[in-house]
């Protein structure tokens, strides 16, 4: 049994730990801020917040502009920490957003998790759905 701790612990260093989320991270487009992420981990427990500009994304679902006077900052919840990967919620008004975050090569890869019907109404839009956006740590 205590082989079987000491294996699975070794791989959860491997992959990533839910600590080495903590602390600020930050996107940018062209110089101006798209995303920040602030996070604290307290006893495997994470709680923050995260603001997001509004943006414009192009054919490939790459954000390639932000739009001015338009964004919102929202407090995380329902975070669950699982094979490396930190899945979180927040509030947009009445809608509920679900996020998930990578730590790839000492960033973290923040992807807006989309699901089959937010797809086809942004299918019948014309927009792509969102690709993942790279964040670097400001602060830890």
């Amino acid at each position: 049994m205590l082989s079987l701790i000491v294996l699975a612990s070794t791989l959860l260093a491997q992959s990533g730990s839910l600590p080495e989320f903590a602390g600020t991270w930050i996107a940018q487009v062209k110089g101006q801020p798209l995303a920040r992420l602030e996070l604290t981990v307290t006893n495997g427990e994470v709680q923050g917040q995260l603001s997001l500009a509004g943006m414009h994304v192009d054919a490939n679902g790459d954000v390639d502009n932000l739009i001015p006077d338009v964004g919102h900052t929202a407090s995380i919840f329902d975070a669950t920490f699982r094979d490396s990967v930190l899945s979180f919620a927040t509030r947009d008004g009445d809608d509920t957003d679900h996020f998930e975050a990578r730590l790839v090569d000492g960033r973290v890869t923040l992807t807006f998790v989309v699901d089959a019907a937010l797809r086809a109404e942004l299918a019948q839009e014309g927009i792509p759905a969102p690709r993942p956006i790279a964040m670097t740590r400001v602060s830890p």
